[in-house]
C-alpha cells in the first residue's frame, strides 16, 4: 500500500491524527515551511496526479534460489 494511503487510513481512524502525522514525516513527503506556497499543501508526493501507481515488490522469478525436486 503507498505511503500515502497509510497516512490516510490512519489520520481518519478514531484518536489517531498523530500516528498519521508520524507517518508522513518519517516518509519525507511533507513540505519543508519555507517551501510551503500556492494552497499551503502540506504534503507533495510525486505523481499524485497520474492514474495510475506502480510499487515494486519481488515476485521471485528472478530469484537464484534451487528449485525443489
Amino acid at each position: 500500500m503507498e505511503q500515502i494511503v497509510r497516512a490516510d487510513i490512519a489520520a481518519f481512524g478514531a484518536g489517531r491524527a498523530e500516528m498519521a502525522n508520524a507517518m508522513i514525516e518519517q516518509s519525507g513527503m511533507r513540505v519543508r515551511p519555507d517551501r510551503n506556497r500556492g494552497r499551503s499543501a502540506g504534503i507533495n508526493p510525486s505523481g499524485r496526479f497520474e492514474p495510475v501507481s506502480r510499487h515494486v515488490f519481488d515476485d521471485g522469478w528472478n530469484s537464484l534460489e534451487e528449485l525443489p525436486p
